[in-house]
Parts: C-alpha cells; structure tokens; sequence
C-alpha cells in the first residue's frame, strides 16, 4: 500500500506537491508584519541611541496681562 492509489490521480499529488511549496497567505501576511515591525523598531532604536539632539536656550517674554493675577498678601 503505497501512496498512489487509483481513486486518487498523479496529478493530485503534482498539484499538491507545489501547493506545500507556497507559503500561505495568513503566516506570509504575519511574516511581513514582523519584518514591517522589526525595521519600524530597528529605525527607532537608531535615533535613540546615535542622533543626539542639539540643545539651545529660548527666552520669551510673556506680557503680565496674559498671566493670571494673584494676591501676593492679603490686604
């Protein structure tokens, strides 16, 4: 008893055969994501840790009628 029968014809094991050699489509769309994520991930951690970023002071000047007033003591 082998693997060819008559009910089943050769060219269902053809057909198959080069079935299998495909990858399907949910692990080929889980394999893309994971390769979408790891180069998200890896341009991520390239910014953290070799881009340094430049640091200036700002000064601005808030007039006194924008901030709100507060009673410094009671009267």
């Amino acid at each position: 008893m082998g693997f060819y029968t008559p009910e089943l014809p050769v060219l269902a094991f053809v057909s198959i055969a080069q079935h299998k050699r495909f990858m399907p489509t949910l692990t080929r769309i889980i394999a893309l994501l994971a390769v979408i994520a790891a180069i998200v991930y890896g341009a991520m951690f390239s910014l953290a840790n070799f881009v340094k970023p430049t640091t200036h002071e700002i000064t601005v000047e808030i007039p006194s009628s924008k901030l709100k007033q507060t009673v410094v003591a009671p009267p």
